[in-house]
């Protein structure tokens, strides 16, 4: 399924010119928030003179393209994260989740993309949390040693539409290889909690905040 998409005033000038005339590629569209994530880029086809291609689940990718792959259930990209570093695109992007983060104690405060907490690889609650982590761990191998154009964006546990979006393209294009970038969301009521309880999590986005205001 092709569909042709003009730009959203919303998103920057910087992102309708680089993505002009572009194929952007998705994979795993039928699995949990990546639906949504479609439908905002549907709906910014709005601005004339700026469009680009969204393929799903294409089966072939050329150096020209951008990749975009959604994990299923268990956080494995399956075999299209194979098929993104043998097509070499111009960049590709991992779309984990904030519940990469695992179960977290201690002191509420935005947690920075490296402060990870803890996840049972054996335990059934924690099977999509470990299953981020692996594939995060292999999207930056490919980076650093096949040279593989390939981020990591974690979405936030409420995506705040095309400001979520938005910053997810800044990552696809301007990401450095192999790192991952926690994207912004809206602001969740804070939670009364004991401390012997695990924290709610929040995500710190200054390291996304940078590439955008780059």
């Amino acid at each position: 399924m092709t569909q042709k998409l003009e730009r959203d005033e919303r998103l920057s000038k910087e992102l309708r010119d680089a993505l002009a005339g572009k194929r952007i590629l998705l994979f795993g569209l039928e699995k949990g928030s990546a639906g949504s994530f479609l439908q905002e880029l549907t709906e910014a086809a709005e601005q004339p003179g700026h469009t680009f291609t969204v393929l799903q689940e294409a089966e072939e990718i050329t150096p020209e393209d951008y990749v975009i792959l959604f994990a299923d259930e268990t956080g494995s990209p399956g075999a299209a994260l194979e098929l993104a570093a043998s097509g070499r695109p111009a960049g590709a992007l991992f779309m984990s989740g904030s519940c990469v983060y695992g179960t977290c104690f201690g002191t509420r405060k935005p947690r920075e993309e490296h402060e990870l907490g803890y996840a049972c690889h054996t335990a059934a609650a924690d099977r999509r949390a470990s299953g981020l982590r692996i594939a995060e761990n292999l999207v930056h191998r490919l980076a650093v040693e096949e040279g593989v154009h390939i981020a990591v964006a974690r979405m936030p546990e409420h995506p705040d539409g095309m400001r979520t979006v938005e910053a997810a393209m800044q990552v696809l294009l301007y990401g450095k290889p192999g790192e991952a970038y926690n994207l912004p969301g809206k602001c969740a009521a804070q939670e009364e909690h004991s401390p012997l309880s695990p924290i709610q999590i929040v995500t710190d986005t200054k390291k996304v905040q940078a590439l955008i205001r780059k």
